[in-house]
């Protein structure tokens, strides 16, 4: 079976404080930003999904 990958992209603008923090928040977790990102929002959506 072929899976299919939809992909969005987004612009999300951020103070050189709040990138310092972002990047401190995934490398904490042992993570690259846009995969710590990506994470985030699936946690965000299913806490919703489940409201």
């Amino acid at each position: 079976m072929a899976s299919i990958e939809r992909t969005t992209q987004t612009k999300i603008l951020l103070s050189e404080e709040e990138k310092d923090a972002l990047r401190e928040l995934a490398a904490a977790a042992g993570m690259s930003v846009s995969d710590y990102l990506r994470q985030l929002i699936r946690r965000e959506h299913a806490k919703l999904q489940k409201r």
